[in-house]
């Protein structure tokens, strides 16, 4: 048997005949696989820590700070013009009264930067300088306030606001003047309920418009096939339409079920043969959504559903209980944020007639009258202020009077926003919150997008430009907030925070690490009793 190298004591000991051992038990190449290992971890590193390593580039913080300046002083410049020609009123101490009274309604004077002016005279808002009588200001910026005799009701058209003549009363009176300040108050600055601020759908520049003819089993009989529902929309809808056109853009689409049944059993009033009704409960659940295929799902567009539902024979008439508890006079109900359902009884069909399976124009006209003021509804077009009526004018061409829009254009301007500072303010709070929170060009560059754009709303309201230029730069702004909050990256670092790497890469590593330190360890305590072992034999 061979003796062991002193000088090389990690050999193994072969005995005599047997076959040599394979080379890697050489203790010389033993070290040279190990220290390989070493150095393609060594190489790996920086090439792994370069391409997982987070992109964190810097937000500009100082505009960003500047927001909060731009929530507090925004208002939208209005100039409330007074007409008192043809009456007995004193003008400077009508607008003097009504100053006062205008200046105690909070949500009017936290909204609007407005003044009052007699007719024939408007002064620049950077100083004390009369624009001529003739000047106009930009839409959505002056309203006249007009008297006319024997007038029932007030009266609005395109921006002006029509009124009785007060010539009964006392001159300068303050009690009228606290009355004209209540009605334009009401007309500029709506007061939101709860109940609208639940219902109204959140803004959007685009939105889809699903009609829906649904039959709960058309195989039963007495189904209704078909409708003519592009005639409909072009005969009660467009109007409508086209006046909402400077806020969204719409795209409309329709189809027809001939199985759509309900997820529940609607209750019978006294006897099946007196009908069945849909109570409140049941209205929160009528949506069938696991058998109704309501959209087609070919965009991102936010949806408004508008169906009309058809009964099954065995459930007709099917009545929908309003929230008084009474059986409700149109049949309709609104489900907040989503859209309206009007449930369609046929009807009863006489001996020797035949029955209703088609719905021309003219049978949905009640229908589509109903669509078009839950659309407004659902839009946030509010209704004018009671008592008050529309005049309708060759210029607007539609059911929203001049009024009305403007009042939805600054609730959506100041929605948009609001909403664009909010959510600006939440990406920061994030960034500074993870570490790792990655934030790259595409988020910077929407972050910056955001800015400019809220910075163009306040130079357009300083300079008194349109509301639909306001709202123009608001949207842009709100779709960049929402792209840079939305951002996969950001997204992704949310749901995948520092502690779950770690969970991922240790049971990567850990097997791979482990063994290579063992060994190394091993190897370096092998060299020193080698070394050891060749200075005493040196010795």
């Amino acid at each position: 048997m061979n003796a062991p190298d002193p000088a090389n004591a990690s050999e193994v000991l072969v005995p005599e005949g047997a076959p040599p051992p394979p080379s890697f038990q050489s203790g010389r190449i033993r070290k040279w696989i190990v220290v390989s290992y070493w150095i393609v971890l060594a190489l790996g590193i920086p090439f792994w820590w370069y391409t997982t390593s987070i992109q964190r580039l810097g937000l500009p913080r100082t505009r960003i700070q500047g927001l909060y300046e731009l929530e507090e002083t925004f208002k939208f410049p209005t100039d409330i013009i007074l007409d008192t020609s043809g009456t007995s009123l004193d003008t400077d101490a009508y607008i003097g009264d009504l100053d006062v009274a205008l200046r105690k309604g909070n949500v009017l004077n936290h909204t609007l930067n407005w003044k009052i002016h007699p007719l024939g005279m408007i002064f620049d808002r950077d100083g004390d300088h009369p624009k001529s009588a003739n000047w106009q200001a930009e839409a959505g910026s002056e309203y006249h306030v007009k008297w006319s005799p024997s007038l029932p009701r007030p009266e609005v058209f395109e921006r002006d606001l029509l009124i009785s003549s007060p010539d009964e009363a006392p001159k300068g009176s303050a009690s009228q003047a606290n009355e004209l300040a209540q009605l334009i108050e009401g007309l500029l600055v709506p007061s939101s309920a709860d109940a609208y601020k639940l219902r109204v759908v959140q803004y959007a520049p685009r939105y889809r418009l699903a009609f829906s003819l649904l039959n709960e089993d058309a195989s039963a009989g007495g189904g209704i096939m078909g409708w003519d529902v592009e005639r409909a929309i072009e005969r009660y809808l467009q109007p409508t339409l086209h006046q909402l056109g400077v806020l969204h853009n719409f795209t409309i689409e329709s189809q027809v079920q001939f199985h759509a049944p309900l997820a529940f059993d609607p209750e019978s009033l006294v006897s099946p043969k007196e009908g069945y009704v849909v109570d409140e409960d049941q209205m929160k659940i009528f949506v069938n959504s696991a058998e109704w295929t309501l959209a087609s799902g070919t965009s991102n567009d936010r949806v408004l559903h508008f169906i009309i539902f058809v009964p099954a024979a065995t459930h007709r008439p099917l009545r929908v209980v309003s929230p008084g508890g009474g059986l409700s006079r149109t049949n309709a109900f609104v489900i907040p944020q989503w859209g309206s359902i009007i449930v369609h009884n046929p009807k009863t069909v006489v001996d020797g007639a035949t029955p209703q399976s088609y719905l021309g124009a003219s049978s949905l006209a009640d229908h589509f009258a109903l669509f078009d003021t839950q659309l407004r509804a659902l839009l946030g077009v509010q209704p004018l202020s009671a008592g008050v009526v529309s005049v309708p004018s060759p210029h607007t061409m539609g059911p929203i009077s001049q009024w009305q829009m403007d009042a939805l254009l600054r609730h959506r301007v100041i929605e948009n926003v609001h909403g664009s500072i909010d959510t600006v303010n939440s990406i920061v709070k994030l960034v500074d919150r993870i570490e790792g929170m990655p934030v790259g060009d595409s988020v910077k560059s929407d972050v910056e997008c955001t800015l400019n754009a809220l910075e163009e709303v306040q130079e357009i309201s300083r300079t008194g430009g349109s509301l639909a230029a306001m709202l123009q730069a608001s949207a842009k702004a709100s779709v960049h907030s929402s792209k840079a909050f939305f951002n996969p990256d950001m997204v992704a670092m949310l749901y995948f925070p520092a502690e779950h790497k770690y969970a991922v890469y240790a049971p990567l590593f850990a097997p791979v690490t482990i063994p290579l330190v063992i060994t190394a360890i091993q190897e370096l305590r092998s060299w020193l009793k080698n070394r050891q072992l060749g200075r005493s034999k040196v010795e």
